[in-house]
């Protein structure tokens, strides 16, 4: 039912394949994990953005796990679905919403990536984005993230979306 549920869990796929020392310092705090997700749900979602009725997905289109989300009810009455197992249009901020859970923390990063795509273009961004994780050390942060898109902007394109990925 949820295509974009195969298409995050093959996003996984990519990035290890990309970088096999993806992953955590051990007994440090976690971004690259958040943003293994993050990423996942960024690339679900670009992935099917463009398919199916327009209206329906300038509402949608930020939606991931539409159909997945069914199997989590809220475990206090009213006891409700939630509409999706995570959006990537949420309003959490870098580092003040940090939680320490890889899910809740990819909200940010997806967030900056769902905005950069809608600043730049879905196959430049996605393309940034991509290429980046060449470079990433393991156990990198979102800061350090972000300074390797705009490394990789300025060896790609010349710099010229620096100003969109700040």
């Amino acid at each position: 039912e949820d295509a974009d549920i195969v298409v995050h869990e093959y996003g996984h796929a990519i990035q290890y394949f990309q970088n096999p020392t993806w992953g955590c310092l051990s007994g440090t705090q976690c971004e690259m994990r958040a943003m293994a997700e993050a990423f996942c749900d960024y690339l679900a979602l670009v992935v099917h953005a463009s398919r199916g009725n327009p209206t329906y997905q300038d509402d949608h289109a930020a939606c991931f796990g539409e159909w997945d989300s069914t199997a989590y009810v809220n475990q206090s009455p009213p006891f409700t679905y939630p509409p999706c197992l995570r959006r990537v249009d949420g309003s959490k901020v870098y580092p003040t919403d940090l939680v320490g859970n890889i899910y809740a923390d990819g909200e940010i990063w997806s967030r900056a990536l769902w905005d950069i795509q809608k600043a730049i273009g879905v196959n430049v961004a996605t393309q940034i984005v991509l290429e980046h994780h060449y470079g990433l050390p393991k156990g990198a942060t979102m800061p350090q993230a972000a300074l390797e898109m705009i490394a990789v902007d300025a060896d790609l394109f010349g710099g010229f979306n620096e100003i969109p990925l700040r």
